[in-house]
């Protein structure tokens, strides 16, 4: 079936066409008639079709302007049709073409007829196109003055009265708004200003800045009694991202900048800065809280984070400088920065690293791993590869891990005051160097063995075990059993380093060596060896010499044996002599018998 369509008269209304009439004007409306001759190959088409109507901007090709609009079951007669359109309130001077599809009653897809058909005007639409106002009396209805008009129009009526916000205004030179003078206003360039001028609000309403359609800074001033005739008076400063907040109640708080929102395709991630106490600050970064979260909003006042992002500053002039997971939560309490450390204790201080925590007052707490648990403590712990933190096991002491040593400037030296009790404790408490009144003195363990005492070592290296010289050489060692040298003991006795010398009576030194009692005897703390010699309170008796009647000086002990053998000498000597003596008597008693004999022969 071959379908021809063929336009006979098209009459279109425009919107805003004007009909003369006194005193009057109104608009004829957007629907349009269109009637048109359709054929079946060459002969008029009758019966029921489907018309569908799609107005362009030109006349072949391109986008649609409006439609499509579908007339079903539309009537036929003798290929005669008569239909109403309405595209809406596109006529506007814009010339368009009419394309047209038609098909049997609900039958098929539609086929498009061709050529486009063009709209033209009726005379009314001419006559329209080019009217003017002039002439025109009376009041024009509100809904008539609409459009856009291309050339200068001038009001120049003083009594004219405008409402409305302006939308759309360009181009405005304003002598003066509400009364005012130009001089009165800011403008982008910048204003030459004389002193009074202010920006902001005169009520009591914040002052927004707005930046891309969002906050970017808000001031606002805040007012508290503080009873009677007293009051308050502070400023909040909130900047940065639309989602920071100060919370309401707060007086004094500031948040310079930062915070942020992360955009996603199925929502929103908000990071902000918060401030939840009195004269809080924020200073930048995202993810920020200076305050407490409770509804006393003085508890956390002055509470500080400088930047960085998710740090918290949660109680009185708490502050965290930067760093990343920071926490400063008690008075007074400071994070310098670094990432996920704590300042938990009053006073306390971690100035950054990694993992370190200060919970007690006054404590410190630095480098990796470091746990400052106790009052007054400091602790620095160095970065150990098995991650293991190092503690603090008491109240004020200062705890160092440093596994490559303790370094101190070769120009430095170390004073300890004048204090006694100052001591080097080593293995715990039972093994160390220590100062009691003019004496420093050595400790080691009480425990039984000849292995607790001292050890002199030369060369080698460390060993645990105890008594060895880690292929070194001992020395000298101190022990149950006493002290026990590696070659030959000396003491002192140069003549230049003594003083008041007296003779000694070595006979009497003698008698008083054969009158002390010399016994077998053992140590306490050495059962099993047994020695010999005399104690020392009965030494001290008979010679009163050495240091107390507690010991036994060597250089006494060896004296007094050797003031004995003189004593001996001296006896053996006289006994010497006096057995010479006798001899000679004897001898001579042996001459006088022998002549008393010869003379009785």
């Amino acid at each position: 079936m071959k379908i021809q369509i063929r336009a006979v008269l098209a009459t279109l209304v425009l919107l805003s066409t004007l009909s003369l009439q006194p005193s009057t004007v109104f608009a004829q409306g957007t629907a349009f008639t269109y009637q048109g001759r359709l054929n079946v190959s060459t002969n008029p088409a009758n019966g029921s079709y489907d018309l569908r109507f799609t107005l362009f901007p030109v006349n072949s090709g391109g986008a649609p302007a409006a439609g499509p609009l579908t007339n079903s079951a539309t009537g036929v007669s003798n290929g005669l049709f008569m239909v109403t359109l309405d595209f809406g309130g596109v006529f506007t001077g814009t010339n368009y073409w009419l394309e047209i599809g038609v098909r049997t009653n609900g039958n098929g897809a539609f086929t498009t007829l061709s050529p486009r058909q063009a709209v033209t005007p009726t005379p009314y639409a001419i006559f329209a196109e080019g009217a003017s106002a002039a002439g025109i009396s009376g009041t024009i209805p509100t809904a008539n003055l609409t459009g856009t008009y291309g050339s200068a129009v001038t009001f120049n009526n003083a009594a004219n009265n405008f409402s409305g916000n302006g939308t759309g205004l360009n181009n405005v030179n304003a002598i003066s708004l509400g009364g005012l003078g130009a001089a009165s206003f800011w403008v982008l360039g910048g204003n030459a200003v004389t002193g009074g001028a202010n920006l902001g609000t005169g009520d009591n309403q914040p002052l927004n800045l707005i930046s891309w359609n969002s906050r970017v800074l808000r001031l606002e001033t805040k007012k508290m009694s503080l009873g009677g005739f007293d009051s308050l008076l502070a400023v909040n400063t909130l900047g940065g991202a639309s989602g920071n907040v100060i919370s309401n109640g707060v007086m004094g708080g500031t948040i310079a900048g930062g915070g942020a929102e992360t955009n996603h395709l199925f929502g929103s991630e908000a990071a902000p800065n918060t401030v939840l106490d009195n004269f809080g600050t924020v200073g930048g970064g995202l993810n920020n809280t200076a305050g407490y979260a409770d509804t006393d909003f003085d508890n956390a006042r002055a509470a500080t984070v400088a930047g960085g992002e998710g740090n918290t500053a949660s109680s009185a002039w708490a502050t965290v400088g930067g760093g990343a997971v920071n926490t400063a939560r008690n008075d007074f309490a400071t994070v310098g920065g670094g990432s996920v450390n704590t300042a938990s204790g009053e006073g306390a201080t971690v100035p950054g690293g990694f993992g370190n925590l200060a919970s007690g007052a006054g404590s410190f707490a630095a480098g990796k791993g470091a746990q400052a648990l106790h009052d007054g403590t400091f602790v620095w712990a160095d970065r150990d590869p098995s991650g293991n933190p190092y503690s603090s096991t008491g109240i004020n002491q200062f705890c160092v891990r440093a596994r490559g040593g303790i370094q101190v400037d070769p120009q430095t030296s170390m004073y300890f005051g004048s204090q006694t009790r100052q001591m080097l404790n080593l293995w715990g408490t039972q093994y160390g160097i220590g100062v009691q009144s003019s004496t420093v003195y050595f400790r080691t363990d009480n425990a039984s063995g000849l292995e607790n005492g001292f050890a002199w070592y030369k060369g080698g290296i460390h060993n645990n075990a105890a008594q060895n010289a880690g292929g070194g050489t001992t020395m000298m060692t101190l022990n149950g059993s006493g002290l026990t040298v590696n070659g030959t003991f000396v003491s002192a006795s140069d003549r230049n380093a003594k003083q008041d010398f007296a003779e000694v009576n070595s006979r009497a030194v003698l008698e008083k060596v054969a009158q002390l009692p010399i016994q077998t005897w053992a140590y306490k703390n050495d059962p099993n060896t047994k020695h010999l010699g005399p104690v020392a309170q009965d030494f001290y008796a008979a010679f009163a010499v050495g240091p107390d009647d507690k010991h036994i000086a060597t250089v006494d002990e060896g004296g007094v044996a050797l003031a004995a053998i003189q004593g001996l000498n001296q006896k053996v000597e006289k006994q010497r002599a006096e057995n010479a003596e006798l001899k000679q008597e004897l001898a001579e008693l042996k001459q006088m018998v022998l002549k008393l004999s010869d003379k009785k022969d």
